[in-house]
């Protein structure tokens, strides 16, 4: 993937976190799949400025990441997040496949 590139070689983006509906205004030589990649990786990035860390949320019913105040090795996950892709094209999480991901969670205890 060419964002993939883009962001190993240490080329800088427009902006240090691009919001997710800015992604295609901003940055139009990237592909769907990208800017869903680089909606992801603008909220990794405001997450870990923030002081959270930040770890892949894959085991947990498809939430994209858990955030943790110290790490994995302290305490569980405080929350679970899904990055919405965005009404653009029109795959927007709907209120029943956000409470799927909430029951998921819950059941777990995250």
């Amino acid at each position: 993937l060419r964002l993939w590139y883009y962001l190993c070689s240490g080329s800088r983006l427009p902006s240090p976190s691009v919001h997710p509906t800015q992604a295609r205004t901003e940055v139009p030589q990237f592909s769907l799949l990208e800017r869903d990649l680089l909606r992801r990786y603008a909220a990794y990035l405001y997450y870990r400025s923030r002081g959270w860390v930040v770890r892949p949320g894959l085991a947990l019913g498809g939430v994209h990441f858990l955030l943790y105040a110290q790490g994995p090795a302290w305490r569980h996950a405080a929350f679970g997040v899904v990055v919405d892709r965005a009404e653009m094209d029109g795959q927007q999480l709907t209120c029943a496949a956000l409470a799927v991901h909430v029951r998921v969670v819950h059941s777990v205890g995250k």
